[in-house]
């Protein structure tokens, strides 16, 4: 019980939100990455995660998204061949018990890590397509020619 004496929604009602909001619930095992299990990144997971704290009535005063997320810019960013990284170099998962105990405190419960940007390189994947696109498409034209 909060301290207005009424009770705080549990695991069932986080659940059942997750349902709502996605259209499925979780397995057990996806319940560990709750923003993988629901491919949540960028705008969709900041979305995500307000819609929740209003939901829930939770505080994200301390929430950290570039730790569970990239913003909506650098999810946009393409990623291949080499990915592009999150701000700290590490994501951290959101799982379900999390979520549950913010919604049970109001507040959200991580401590995180003090951890300096990591370099972001990729940059690069744009100059390696556009020259490989070219010289693939000769060697192809080449290999068919013969």
């Amino acid at each position: 019980m909060d301290q207005h004496g009424a009770n705080r929604p549990g695991r069932e009602e986080v659940l059942a939100f997750l349902q709502a909001q996605t259209g499925r619930r979780p397995d057990a095992w996806q319940e560990a990455d709750l923003l993988a299990t629901y491919d949540l990144d960028g705008a969709r997971a900041e979305a995500f995660m307000l819609a929740y704290a209003r939901n829930f009535d939770v505080d994200l005063t301390g929430y950290e998204q570039h730790f569970h997320h990239r913003d909506a810019g650098h999810a946009a960013r393409f990623g291949w061949p080499l990915p592009v990284r999150h701000l700290f170099g590490v994501r951290l998962p959101i799982p379900l018990s999390t979520l549950t105990k913010a919604a049970q405190t109001g507040r959200w419960p991580v401590r995180y890590p003090q951890l300096l940007p990591v370099p972001s390189r990729d940059w690069v994947n744009w100059p390696l397509v556009l020259l490989a696109l070219p010289v693939g498409v000769a060697l192809l034209f080449w290999a068919l020619r013969g």
